[in-house]
Formats: structure tokens, C-alpha cells, sequence
């Protein structure tokens, strides 16, 4: 039988994040596991040709990692679900491969996090963080849907 002891829930601070979060605090509840999440500040990609300039004014954001930090330690108190041992963790990058990342660094047991049901051209333009995590992951990965039938208690 397949032991938990790590769980990663990536949160990107949609509507749909504090559901895979519930999801993930329940899990890790009942394998006494620890759970991590993690917010991935994306980083923007410019042509080459701004350079510097577009890096200078990225760089002129008030600490957005200290930001996220806190918007993730207000929804952790919100968010619905049984207390557990939880550590909160913010990276920049490209959120589908810091999410691979991460888990493959931290021996990361579970991923739980949301599938926000994008289809045709939004999918199509924008992709899927969550397709390419459940495709490229180092261990199970459940997608919560962001409608339908839920399976925690109410």
C-alpha cells in the first residue's frame, strides 16, 4: 500500500484553490502526513530585445514573495479542513515545471490541487498547469474538478 507522508497542494489563489486545499488537509489528515503548498510567482518572459528595461520594472514590484507568503498563511486559516502539520512555500518561475520541481526535490508523495476546466481556445492558448503536472509527475496526482460532485463532508 502506498504510504503519504508528503503532500503538495499548489495554489494559484483561484476560486478553486481552497477546494484542492480542503481536499488536500483531509488526505493528509488521515495518513498523518505533512502538507506542503506552494504559490508559484510567474515569471514573464520578454522578447529579448527589452531586456533590461522589462527586468528592471519586474524587479520594482513591491516583495511579491512576502505578498504571496501572507495571502497563503490568510487562506491556510480560512481554508476548510482538519489542522495539519502544513509548510507554506513560494518560488519564482514557470508554475507547472517549479511544481514538478518541487515535488521531485521534496520526495513528494501526493499532489492534490485544482483542474480549472478550461476547454477549447482557452485551453488551447493558456494550456493546462495541471495536464502537464499529472502528465510529467513523480508520483499520483489528484485533480479536483472545479464543479460537480464533491467528496468531503459538509
Amino acid at each position: 500500500m502506498l504510504q503519504i507522508r508528503r503532500i503538495l497542494a499548489p495554489i494559484d489563489f483561484s476560486e478553486h484553490a481552497a477546494q484542492s486545499l480542503a481536499y488536500a488537509r483531509e488526505i493528509a489528515a488521515t495518513y498523518r502526513a505533512k502538507l506542503g503548498l506552494l504559490h508559484v510567482i510567474e515569471e514573464p518572459t520578454f522578447p529579448a530585445m527589452y531586456g533590461a528595461v522589462m527586468h528592471e520594472l519586474y524587479g520594482k514590484i513591491p516583495d511579491v514573495n512576502q505578498q504571496a507568503l501572507e495571502a497563503l498563511q490568510r487562506l491556510l486559516a480560512d481554508a476548510d479542513g482538519p489542522d495539519v502539520e502544513t509548510g507554506l512555500h513560494v518560488v519564482k518561475g514557470h508554475a507547472a515545471a517549479e511544481v514538478l520541481r518541487f515535488a521531485e526535490e521534496h520526495d513528494v508523495d501526493l499532489i492534490v490541487m485544482s483542474s480549472h476546466g478550461l476547454t477549447g481556445l482557452e485551453h488551447l492558448l493558456l494550456g493546462s498547469v495541471a495536464e502537464k503536472v499529472a502528465r510529467q509527475a513523480p508520483c499520483p496526482v489528484l485533480l479536483v474538478k472545479a464543479f460537480g460532485k464533491s467528496l468531503l463532508p459538509t
